[in-house]
């Protein structure tokens, strides 16, 4: 045809000379992705066989995996018990370990069967200020020689420095408060000591399940690494055919 003049004519012509360019390109990257799928629809298949036969060590890996994750969740919670016995250990340890002696004191002091008719916290220089001040703590009018005087001179003779059974009460409640906290004390750290055998005898026990099983599955391939590329394969398989469309 001849195009000289004719406009129309001239770019209907340039129309087809680009339209047969771009056909050209689509046609060969429409074989290209043809090629490509052949390629990956053949690598699935040999993905699909490698895994069926492997199928066992898939489990043992599965398994593996399931128990090197468990031993480091154990690992945590015994490095928290190691924690929380070291706290535990640090308090009251003093007392924990004077024990056997308290007990021995208390045993001693009872045996002494020492008069105890003290009140608590008071001492003789307590009675004697009242006593100089006129009047008791009660209201009531302190002279010398009436029933409220007297009263308090005989409560004094029981108080230190005249009685030492009321410093032994006091020293024995003191041990029966530290006592009463030991029991806490050995509780905590006998449940701290339990945890973290029990811990280390679970991470002990799995680890050597996961040396066998790498005895089982080794020389036979990481199946794990033929599941994840099998899921590529099918991604790009995806994908080219979504592209040959």
């Amino acid at each position: 045809m001849d195009t000289v003049g004719n406009r129309k004519a001239a770019e209907a012509a340039q129309r087809i000379q680009s339209e047969q360019d771009r056909l050209q390109v689509i046609i060969r990257d429409l074989e290209n992705v043809r090629n490509e799928i052949s390629h990956y629809e053949q690598r699935k298949e040999q993905l699909e066989d490698v895994l069926r036969d492997n199928q066992p060590t898939a489990e043992l890996q599965k398994n593996k995996e399931h128990l090197e994750n468990s031993i480091k969740a154990e690992e945590k919670a015994m490095e928290l018990a190691y924690s929380r016995l070291m706290s535990d250990f640090n308090t009251n340890t003093s007392a924990f370990f004077a024990k056997p002696l308290m007990n021995r004191a208390i045993s001693f002091l009872k045996s002494a069967k020492i008069d105890d008719k003290g009140v608590p916290n008071m001492n003789s220089t307590s009675i004697d200020f009242i006593i100089e001040r006129g009047h008791c703590i009660c209201g009531a009018t302190i002279c010398e020689g009436n029933e409220v005087h007297l009263n308090l001179i005989k409560e004094r003779n029981y108080l230190p420095p005249q009685s030492i059974g009321t410093m032994i009460r006091t020293f024995i409640d003191q041990i029966n408060t530290y006592n009463s906290t030991n029991e806490n004390y050995y509780t905590n750290i006998k449940m701290s000591y339990e945890d973290i055998y029990r811990y280390k005898t679970r991470i002990q026990d799995w680890a050597e399940e996961v040396d066998e099983i790498s005895q089982k599955i080794k020389g036979k391939g990481d199946v794990k690494k033929y599941e994840e590329e099998l899921v590529d394969v099918k991604k790009r398989l995806k994908d080219f055919n979504v592209k040959k469309r």
